[in-house]
C-alpha cells in the first residue's frame, strides 16, 4: 500500500512539473503560433502648406496626409476621415475616402470651407480606421473672411494701375520732347539752309559786279 501511495505522489508531481513547464513556456517547440489579433500599427501625419493656414470662407483647404504601415508590408486597404472642428469642439465638416497603400503612401486631399461658416480657429483632424485601433492626428489653422483679401488686391491693382500711369506719362514726355528737338533739328537746318542759299546769291552777285567793272 505504501509502495502504491508512493507511484500516486511521483505521478502526482510529474503532472504538476508538466503544468508547470507548459505555463512558464506556451510554446515549447519554439514554432511561430497562429495569432488570431491584428498585428496592425501605423504612423500618421498632416501636412498644412503655409498658404492655406488662413482660408477665406466660400474656398478649398489643401493637404498633405502621410500614412506609414509599420506592420505590413502587404497591400492594404484603409479608410481615412477627414474632419474640421471649431472652437467649441463640434463638427463643422467631414468627408471619408478608402485608400491603398503598402508600407507608406502620401494623398493629397481637399475639403471645401462654406461661405457662411463662422471665421475663427479651427482644427482639420484626420482619423486612420482600423479593425482594431484609431491613429490621428491633426493641425489648426484660421478661416478669414471673403473681403479680408480684399485690401491687399485693391493696393494691388492701384499699384498697378499707378505703374501704367508713369509709364505711359514718360513716354507721352518722352515723345513729346522728341518732337520738339525734331523740330528743332528742322528749324536749325532750315535756317543754315537759307543762310547757305543767302551767302551763295551774295558771292554770285558780287562776282557779277566785278565782271561788270
Amino acid at each position: 500500500m505504501a509502495k502504491n501511495l508512493y507511484i500516486s505522489l511521483i505521478f502526482l508531481a510529474g503532472v504538476a512539473l508538466v503544468l508547470m513547464i507548459v505555463y512558464i513556456n506556451p510554446n515549447p517547440t519554439g514554432y511561430a503560433m497562429l495569432q488570431t489579433t491584428s498585428q496592425e500599427a501605423f504612423n500618421l501625419e498632416v501636412d498644412l502648406p503655409k498658404q492655406y493656414q488662413k482660408v477665406p470662407a466660400g474656398e478649398d483647404i489643401w493637404f498633405t496626409t502621410k500614412v506609414l504601415n509599420l506592420a505590413n508590408k502587404k497591400r492594404i486597404d484603409v479608410t481615412l476621415k477627414y474632419e474640421i472642428y471649431n472652437s467649441t469642439n463640434n463638427v463643422v465638416i467631414s468627408k471619408t475616402e478608402t485608400v491603398a497603400i503598402e508600407t507608406q503612401a502620401s494623398f493629397v486631399g481637399k475639403l471645401r470651407i462654406s461661405e457662411d461658416i463662422k471665421p475663427g480657429n479651427y482644427i482639420l483632424k484626420i482619423t486612420l480606421l482600423t479593425s482594431t485601433k484609431d491613429y490621428e492626428t491633426q493641425a489648426s489653422f484660421r478661416i478669414i473672411k471673403n473681403n479680408d483679401t480684399q485690401p491687399l488686391l485693391s493696393t494691388r491693382s492701384i499699384f498697378i494701375t499707378l505703374l501704367i500711369f508713369i509709364t505711359v506719362a514718360v513716354l507721352l514726355i518722352l515723345a513729346i520732347k522728341s518732337k520738339l528737338i525734331i523740330e528743332r533739328l528742322k528749324i536749325k537746318f532750315k535756317i543754315k539752309d537759307i543762310i547757305q542759299k543767302k551767302v551763295k546769291n551774295k558771292q554770285q552777285t558780287s562776282g557779277q559786279d566785278k565782271k561788270s567793272v
